[in-house]
């Protein structure tokens, strides 16, 4: 998020602010209430997806990511995931590849290693391009079972 702050009348708002504050009041979001709601919801969501990876590793099951996006390093970090849990994440950035996750250290690898070394269970962090995604690895698709922290 970028902000700009000024005394009022400095700065022209754009219409983007204005369908930001729009969204927040549709989905209640806009008052200590519906921002309390948020966070349970959050909390919730939190301890399901804990639970789920916990319970895949104890049957000693591999668990690989698809994805070393921004998002990814946020859901892992919220909620103390990291290379224990994760055996690899996989991405096309070249820039990525060889490196680490932020904090969980989780090693991040090309797509051609995750496709030659497929693990029993996909965590989709780039839940927004599933369909592209899905496209892309048809071919192995059914081979991994494919989840998020959202309904994917």
């Amino acid at each position: 998020m970028r902000y700009v702050v000024g005394r009022k009348g400095e700065h022209k708002i754009k219409d983007t602010v204005q369908k930001g504050l729009l969204f927040e009041k549709r989905t209640n979001i806009d008052n200590l209430n519906g921002c309390l709601r948020f966070k349970r919801n959050c909390e919730k969501s939190k301890k399901k997806l804990r639970n789920r990876i916990f319970s895949i590793k104890k049957k000693n099951k591999t668990i690989a990511g698809y994805a070393a996006t921004s998002k990814s390093t946020t859901i892992l970090n919220y909620c103390g995931i990291d290379n224990r849990h994760i055996d690899f994440i996989c991405d096309t950035t070249k820039d990525k590849i060889g490196k680490f996750t932020p904090k969980t250290h989780i090693p991040i690898v090309n797509v051609e290693y995750f496709r030659k070394n497929l693990p029993d269970f996909t965590f989709l962090f780039a839940w927004n391009h599933k369909d592209e995604i899905f496209k892309k690895e048809k071919k192995i698709l059914k081979k991994t079972k494919w989840f998020a922290h959202i309904n994917i």
